[in-house]
């Protein structure tokens, strides 16, 4: 009897664990032909003002640069956010694990809820699992605390996911009770993973403080974390100091509600380089992306807990994050990007959206490609030196543009003041090629037939609804 059952269980997780591997490779085989597609919609970008503009390639670069500009990029973007999140996960459809997992000592992946009547696990059970390396563990509202850190023998965990009920709707949140939410922190206080963990996922964590061990010196006990995900975390008002983490490259904040202000605790005290004597924040960086916060309104990046001296005494030299892309969508009263991020060295990417009390973009010397949509507040594009492909959608207040002298590529898309925007931006940079696009016809062919193959000239698409 027992046998049998240990088969059935052996054969419903092999299938699990198939699907999980099937699901992994899609992932992938999405990616790469994502970025297929983003190589080939750059070509078209970067050499149709070397091309002839005949009837049919009129209508590819239209088509192209209007999915190019806030699509490709994006996607790639949540991909690279989520992917590691679908990899980890056995099957979304599961809602239950027999008991007894704890006796499955050989498992790599899991994936499954707390022990509800007959179904689930509890939280002693997952002590026996040394071998396991992709852990996530739903309804965590359901646990109770443990007096044992019971992730400590989990010494091979790259990937930990830690959720709790919560509706994504910020207007129906899951409410929870004072003494649940107590509860639920004490739980997660023991759930330390172990310093091989790669990535961590925090879903509908309803406390108002996150563990102490993800904000206490979390160098020490994460050195190798490189992906950091909060999901629908609602009542934390401070993220963690993610700066001193050594390995991190993507930071995620999703619907963190008590969010207010970010300041000096998130870079926290950097990263103390082991040659030259040197401190960086985020030392590898590389993707920031923020969404979905109704009330996050200043953003800094002070770095008042950086020491100029060391204990010697001997100075040292403070960088801030070689970051590559940042990505800021639907945080509505944000009022200024944060001074600071003029020091990223390594920034190329801007994309800013629904960001309404934002009045002016300015102060990034090394960005490259800057996409913004849906601001309405939005007055002021200036010093962005290397700037050479601008995106603009939806901003109707937008009529500034001051030193983009190196712009190459610019796109408007249903913006009121957009022919005074371009008009001011001509006067510095000439040889730009103008997709001026408000509401277009099938006249745009003819329009498109007077620029001259391989000119560097203003190719101006303007309200030629009106004409037709």
């Amino acid at each position: 009897m027992v046998d049998a059952l240990v088969s059935t269980c052996l054969a419903k997780l092999g299938a699990l664990m198939e699907e999980e591997v099937v699901r992994t490779l899609a992932v992938r085989k999405d990616i790469k032909r994502l970025r297929k597609k983003l190589i080939y919609f750059s070509s078209v970008r970067e050499n149709a003002e070397a091309q002839a503009m005949e009837d049919s390639g009129a209508e590819t670069w239209y088509r192209d640069l209007k999915h190019l500009m806030f699509d490709i990029e994006d996607i790639i973007d949540l991909t690279m956010v989520n992917s590691r999140n679908q990899a980890s996960s056995v099957d979304k459809a599961l809602t239950s694990i027999p008991r007894g997992i704890g006796k499955f000592q050989h498992l790599y992946n899991l994936k499954g809820v707390f022990e509800n009547g007959t179904a689930g696990f509890t939280l002693d059970e997952l002590q026996n699992l040394s071998k396991i390396r992709h852990l996530w563990i739903e309804k965590l509202e359901k646990a109770m605390p443990r007096s044992t850190m019971v992730l400590s023998s989990m010494v091979h965990l790259k990937e930990l996911g830690l959720s709790c009920t919560m509706d994504a709707d910020p207007n129906n949140r899951t409410h929870y009770q004072t003494e649940q939410i107590e509860r639920i922190q004490r739980v997660h206080e023991k759930l330390v993973p172990s310093r091989k963990l790669e990535c961590i996922f925090f879903y509908g964590f309803p406390g108002v403080r996150l563990p102490g061990w993800l904000c206490s010196e979390p160098q020490d006990k994460l050195p190798h974390l490189g992906h950091m995900h909060f999901n629908e975390c609602i009542a934390f008002s401070e993220l963690p100091p993610a700066g001193q983490l050594p390995e991190l490259q993507v930071l995620h904040v999703k619907g963190a509600d008590a969010i207010r202000n970010t300041g000096a605790e998130l870079p926290g005290k950097g990263v103390r380089m082991t040659l030259g004597s040197s401190t960086k924040v985020f030392p590898k960086l590389e993707l920031i992306h923020i969404s979905d916060m109704p009330n996050w309104e200043t953003w800094s990046l002070s770095t008042v807990g950086l020491c100029s001296q060391d204990t010697t005494g001997d100075s040292h030299q403070v960088t801030l994050m070689p970051l590559k892309r940042v990505s800021l969508l639907h945080c509505p009263k944000l009022r200024a990007l944060p001074e600071g991020l003029h020091r990223a060295a390594n920034l190329r990417e801007v994309r800013i959206e629904g960001a309404h009390s934002l009045h002016e973009i300015v102060n990034l010397p090394v960005v490259v490609l800057l996409k913004v949509k849906h601001n309405r507040g939005l007055r002021r594009i200036a010093n962005l030196p290397k700037l050479e492909d601008l995106f603009v959608q939806d901003c109707p207040a937008l009529d500034q543009a001051e030193n983009l002298g190196k712009l190459k590529r610019l796109g408007i898309v249903g913006c009121a003041k957009a022919e005074q925007f371009r008009s001011n931006q001509a006067k510095m940079s000439a040889n730009v090629v103008v997709l001026f696009l408000q509401i277009c016809s099938s006249k745009i062919k003819d329009r498109m037939k007077t620029v001259k193959a391989g000119s560097k000239t203003h190719m101006t698409i303007e309200d030629l609804e009106a004409d037709s």
